[in-house]
């Protein structure tokens, strides 16, 4: 591609951000519910990027476990337990990042899990993003890289019969992360959600019915009616998150994107 200016082309400066290398050197990223599934594949992707990691969880044993894994690995990081429904938690959450590493630039919200009531749903799923918001967005360090990355659902954006509390809840969490796109825009704080459909972890698994056996030959089944043939996994959520989170999406804010392989089409 011809320039007529003399900077340096359009493409060598994409080329120059592109890569993944360790473009979160410096820079400290805050994973909630980071002991296992999306929330572990997206602290060890932040770690291996440069980032010094601060994992929170209410599973004590798999959080200090993942924070131990990650220091053996040579990097930086920590593990604080933490309930996203208790504000203080989250307050002790982020005073200890800050203390332990200086500053906040990232944080990812992850935690979940299967409730059957509308009252525990939104306590978890919008409560629990709202007191993130709280403790830690007034202690982001002003930077490119300063964001918010919630968790959503594909069941926020589209109907999911048999579990309208659960939409509810996503969709409400969808329209949270729009206005708080806005109302953080003038911070430095970028907001987004990542919207994954099924996502092969542990907890999906639990909630099936059979022998280990049957339960792989069931999600193969269900896999050869997605449109890339197969499930979405932990990995692809974790890119997915540290992407919005990188200075490669500095213009990106309000976003919910869809990993579904293409199956909400």
């Amino acid at each position: 591609m011809a320039l007529t200016s003399g900077r340096e082309s359009d493409e060598s400066q994409l080329v120059g951000r592109m890569g993944g290398g360790r473009d979160f050197e410096g820079r400290v990223a805050v994973v909630i519910g980071g002991a296992s599934g999306m929330g572990l594949a997206t602290a060890e992707l932040f770690a291996a990027r440069g980032a010094k990691v601060s994992i929170s969880d209410v599973d004590a044993e798999r959080g200090q476990r993942a924070a131990a894994d990650l220091l053996r690995g040579g990097s930086r990081a920590i593990f604080t337990p933490a309930d996203i429904r208790v504000l203080a938690d989250l307050e002790r959450l982020a005073e200890r990042t800050v203390a332990e590493f200086g500053r906040i630039d990232a944080v990812f919200l992850s935690a979940g899990r299967v409730e059957a009531d509308l009252g525990p749903m939104l306590e978890l799923y919008l409560q629990g993003p709202a007191n993130c918001v709280t403790a830690l967005a007034p202690l982001l360090a002003r930077s490119d890289a300063a964001s918010i990355t919630f968790t959503g659902s594909t069941s926020g954006l589209r109907a999911h019969p048999g579990a309208p509390w659960y939409a509810a809840a996503k969709a409400g969490l969808v329209g949270m992360t729009r206005t708080l796109a806005v109302d953080l825009a003038r911070q430095g704080i970028r907001v987004n959600a990542v919207c994954p459909s099924g996502v092969d972890t542990p907890m999906l698994r639990a909630t099936m019915r059979g022998t280990e056996e049957e339960i792989e030959s069931r999600l193969a089944e269900q896999a050869t009616r997605k449109p890339l043939g197969r499930w979405v996994t932990a990995s692809d959520v974790a890119n997915a998150a540290v992407f919005l989170a990188s200075s490669q999406a500095s213009m990106i804010t309000g976003v919910s994107l869809p990993i579904d392989g293409g199956e909400s089409l």
